[in-house]
């Protein structure tokens, strides 16, 4: 096994530093941090979302995989008659009010 080379003398650094290479590299990155900044293009302009929407949706996606369920299920459900027609009435106007594709 051989012993690992003796670490380079500070002089041997400084001499290094000084090479071409490092200097362009140098002058480069300061030019580049004392320049103007770089020109980007504008920010991508998102689509709104409609939260309200997207909960319709939602719902009604839990609703479509719940009907395939035995109606005796919900029998101990936490809401009355009334307020599940109340729903089912509000189900029937956005029907009634949706465009036929």
């Amino acid at each position: 096994m051989y012993p690992p080379p003796p670490p380079p003398e500070t002089d041997e650094l400084e001499k290094r530093a000084e090479t071409d290479e490092f200097i362009s590299a140098e002058a480069e990155a300061e030019a580049i941090l004392d320049g103007p900044p770089p020109s980007l293009p504008p920010p991508a302009t998102l689509p709104a979302v409609d939260f309200v929407l997207a909960q319709f949706n939602n719902a009604i996606k839990a609703l479509s995989e719940l009907q395939t369920k035995s109606v005796n299920r919900f029998a101990g459900a936490n809401y009355t008659a009334n307020d599940l027609r109340k729903i089912a009435d509000f189900l029937h106007s956005v029907a009634s009010n949706l465009r036929t594709e």
